[in-house]
């Protein structure tokens, strides 16, 4: 009954926002994914993703990718981008 409601829901939303959500899905999943080319990552996998990492508020779980990214760069690359 309660997915019902939301595809309902889904249904009647502003085609504005329901846009922006997807964007917001997209992005989220490219995030996680980096080295997948966007047109390669699913839909189920980036529902799939959002659901997984969807209790930790946007900007919160934006930093925490932006931290791993820069875990990774070696100290050279990290100075060049100012990040050191």
């Amino acid at each position: 009954m309660k997915e019902k409601l939301y595809i309902w829901l889904a249904d009647h939303l502003p085609p504005d926002l329901v846009k922006w959500c997807a964007v917001r899905v997209g992005a989220s999943a490219s995030l996680e994914l980096e080295f997948v080319d966007m047109p390669d990552i699913g839909i189920l996998d980036a529902v799939s993703l959002w659901e997984k990492n969807r209790n930790s508020s946007g900007f919160y779980y934006l930093r925490n990718v932006e931290e791993e990214r820069i875990k990774r760069l070696n100290e050279e690359e990290a100075n060049e981008l100012g990040l050191l």
